[in-house]
């Protein structure tokens, strides 16, 4: 499953996805993983909550990221929630590759039963139809 956090720059999309990221670990009962570009947030965070800095790994474009992505997969079994700060710069990416990615992580989430909770710079009419229905909150 995969939930879609938008809005424009600056409109608070990375402190709603930290306070999404408190809410759900009372919840949870699986692993959760924070991806971020940076260890920024490192001390915003419960030290339940795995965090990764992609920063590191020289990712070049959505291909090498959403691989990524499984590789995180493949070493956890329990993985519940992955969150994604951010997704279009991660990836390496602009609004026209936001369909085909979200969908991708969509079927990832649904063959390894994990919820991705993503934000992405972008309004709502730039979102196309077929990933409007992943939008959970527009900002």
């Amino acid at each position: 499953m995969v939930q879609l956090v938008i809005g424009a720059k600056g409109k608070g999309k990375t402190t709603f996805l930290l306070e999404t990221v408190g809410k759900n670990l009372d919840k949870a009962t699986g692993n959760s993983v924070y991806v971020d570009n940076s260890q920024k947030h490192m001390y915003d965070l419960s030290n339940k909550v795995r965090l990764i800095n992609s920063g590191e790994y020289s990712l070049k474009n959505k291909y090498e990221f959403i691989g990524f992505l499984c590789g995180i997969a493949s070493q956890d079994n329990d993985l519940e929630y992955v969150y994604i700060d951010n997704l279009m710069v991660q990836a390496n990416m602009g609004i026209d590759d936001l369909e085909g990615t979200i969908l991708r992580l969509n079927e990832l989430g649904d063959l390894f039963d994990i919820n991705f909770v993503v934000t992405a710079s972008a309004t709502e009419d730039q979102i196309v139809d077929s990933i409007k229905k992943f939008v959970t909150t527009s900002l």
